[in-house]
């Protein structure tokens, strides 16, 4: 029984304080998935200790149990509660998902703590307190694949073996990703909406770029039922693009060619169909990092600030620099999975003047469309600076963006829709789709 109890104890603990408790960030990624679980399950966790300490009172207030044989649960619930409550009142209290637009300041300034509590932008609270809610599959939606790219070699010219600094995530990372990610044909996807839903104009474009390190990922990857089901449900169509892969040994110019020309291929293609004044692109940690990379360099081609080619993005945990990637602020070698140093040294490989090609920060212009950043603080795979750099650059270049910053937060925020920093990124999507 005691070996029990010590588990239980363990296990409720770790969990409820896994949202302010960084566990263990030499493990990288398996840290980071402990981290991730508590993260997730904090609303559920919270309801639970609640109900416990209201059960220990009744029991204490009917005379059935003595004090001090509930002292250890319910000091273990109480400091539970605290463990889930303090994150939680933070990033309501240091986030938000209101535009800062051009001209306007960038310190908004702290709410009343009352105020963000109980009116919180975007946020359900009904849905924060249930289980993890997975996005849903995009298996029986009707969808049009196109091949955009034939005859790709199925290697490219870099090594295939990639640069990993942790060997043991290496073999975690490698079982997420079977198969060697070679690619003959590359092609984009598209989910029409319903003429019923759209109405009588032309739907917009929300546009999915995976992620996956550079190295892995498929267009299918989480969270693309979220959005697709978001994009849907606004009267949007969905759309999701194939790129190739590091592991394959393609570096990161081929990469972000492939995403241009698959977003140019969807706006022809779909023509009839698609407003392509409403394009959106939405992405995650590697792919944020395309996606803000190829629509800033997409709208600087075009150079039209009154009909850009991408209209709008939302990068959760990007990489937005090569230098800050391998520099003194990037997250060292055996604090990642495959390491921020390592995923960025196979991004660049054979790539000259990297950082001046590969950086999104180094092609923002006052033609960037509106973005939308969100990046945990205690992202155990690229570090905060990256997104808080862009967001300053794109004030000085007078660009409306939403930069929010969970703070304690780990780096897959989007792996559950219920959680509160992702229900704040989709509420500020949703407010820049009705916008266009």
């Amino acid at each position: 029984m005691t070996l029990i109890r010590t588990v239980w104890i363990a296990v409720v603990g770790y969990l409820s304080f896994g949202p302010i408790v960084a566990p263990f960030p030499w493990l990288g990624f398996l840290g980071g998935f402990v981290k991730l679980i508590g993260f997730m399950n904090g609303g559920t966790l919270l309801v639970l200790h609640s109900l416990m300490l209201l059960a220990y009172a009744s029991l204490f207030w009917l005379g059935l149990v003595s004090r001090e044989s509930l002292k250890t649960p319910a000091t273990i619930s109480t400091l539970a509660t605290i463990g889930i409550f303090i994150p939680t009142v933070l990033c309501l209290l240091t986030c938000s998902p209101e535009w800062v637009n051009p001209g306007q300041a960038t310190n908004q300034g702290i709410l009343s703590v009352i105020q963000r509590v109980s009116q919180p932008k975007g946020i359900s609270w009904a849905k924060w307190i249930t289980p993890p809610q997975t996005c849903p599959s995009l298996d029986g939606l009707e969808n049009i694949t196109t091949i955009y790219r034939r005859s790709v070699p199925p290697y490219g010219p870099s090594s295939t073996g990639g640069t990993f600094l942790n060997p043991v995530s290496k073999i975690v990372f490698d079982a997420l990703n079977e198969g060697d990610g070679s690619k003959t044909n590359l092609r984009t996807m598209f989910y029409p909406v319903t003429s019923h839903q759209r109405g009588a104009k032309k739907a917009g474009m929300l546009v999915f770029v995976h992620g996956g390190g550079w190295f892995g990922g498929e267009p299918d990857n989480v969270p693309s039922g979220c959005y697709a089901s978001m994009a849907h449900e606004h009267g949007w169509a969905y759309a999701a693009v194939e790129y190739r892969l590091g592991r394959s040994g393609w570096s990161g110019d081929v990469q972000v060619k492939d995403v241009k020309d698959g977003i140019k291929h969807l706006i022809k293609t779909h023509s009839k169909e698609v407003d392509a004044s409403k394009v959106v692109l939405v992405s995650s940690s590697a792919g944020g990092h395309l996606a803000l990379l190829a629509s800033f360099q997409l709208n600087n081609e075009r150079a039209n600030l009154d009909n850009p080619v991408v209209a709008g993005v939302l990068a959760v945990a990007p990489s937005t620099s090569v230098d800050i990637g391998t520099g003194k602020d990037s997250i060292p070698g055996w604090a990642g999975s495959w390491s921020e140093v390592g995923a960025t040294m196979r991004l660049c490989e054979g790539v000259e003047e990297c950082n001046k090609r590969l950086s999104p920060l180094e092609h923002v212009t006052s033609f960037a469309p509106k973005t939308i950043l969100l990046h945990g603080g205690h992202d155990e795979y690229y570090t905060k600076i990256h997104s808080r750099t862009l967001a300053k650059k794109l004030s000085e270049h007078n660009v409306s963006h939403v930069h929010m910053e969970p703070p304690l937060m780990p780096h897959c925020l989007d792996v559950a829709h219920n959680t509160i920093p992702f229900q704040m990124a989709m509420h500020a999507t949703i407010n820049l789709m009705k916008s266009l």
